[in-house]
Order: structure tokens, then C-alpha cells, then sequence
């Protein structure tokens, strides 16, 4: 697999499911939990199946979208965090954790945003 046919493909994949409708069921689903948020801001964050593992991590290889407001915005980002799944930079990264030869698939997480003063990220090793 080279770049070029991995850009290739991505030119065409990608932008086919961004323009898809969203299938009744979800749309139905993503709707109602939204009315629930009565309109709050969310974050929509994408999560592969398989995305973490020993060999692999794709942590910031499919999109997140922060602070969407609207049922129609937040379908729409369900949406896009679908289509990144075939984004030049997911499907290369996937080939090179050797994993290309799995079907890809991912989950949309829709959560309520807190507006945080400080926030911060640890990592932590052990061996």
C-alpha cells in the first residue's frame, strides 16, 4: 500500500460517508439522548474497535469534535467522526500496526462538555 493509494482511496471513501444520511435508528437514538442534554454542549469523540491495544494506540488518529450544540450539529459530527475512520492518517496508521487487514469499525461516544478552569493529561509507564 502505497501513500498515494491510500490518499486515493481516502479522497473517495471518506467524503461518501461525510455525505450519507445518518441511518434512522441512530439519528432516532441520537436525537432523543440529545433532547435529554436539553440543548448542553457535547463533545462527540470517536472510538475504533480495537483502537488500544500492546502493539497499537490510535488515541488522536479518528476526530473529536468539542462543543457541539444542536441535534442537526451533533448528528453531523456522528457523521464525520465516522468518515475519519478512512482519513489518510487512521488508514495508514492502521496499516502500519499491521491491523489493515481487520474491518474496521467504530463507536461515537456523545458526551455532556464540563467547563473545566484547569485541566491536564498523565501518562504513565511501567515495566
Amino acid at each position: 500500500m502505497t501513500l498515494q493509494s491510500v490518499n486515493s482511496a481516502c479522497a473517495e471513501i471518506s467524503p461518501a460517508i461525510g455525505a450519507a444520511a445518518v441511518p434512522a435508528d441512530v439519528q432516532d437514538d441520537v436525537e432523543r439522548g440529545y433532547a435529554e442534554l436539553a440543548g448542553a454542549p457535547v463533545a462527540v469523540r470517536s472510538s475504533a474497535i480495537g483502537e488500544d491495544s500492546a502493539t497499537a494506540t490510535f488515541a488522536g488518529q479518528q476526530e473529536t469534535f468539542l462543543w457541539v450544540q444542536g441535534a442537526e450539529r451533533v448528528l453531523g459530527a456522528v457523521r464525520d467522526c465516522w468518515a475519519s475512520l478512512y482519513s489518510p492518517t487512521a488508514v495508514t496508521y492502521r496499516a502500519r500496526a499491521a491491523q489493515d487487514e481487520q474491518v474496521p469499525a467504530m463507536g461515537v461516544t456523545v458526551q455532556l462538555m464540563v467547563d473545566s478552569l484547569v485541566s491536564g493529561v498523565m501518562f504513565t509507564c511501567t515495566r
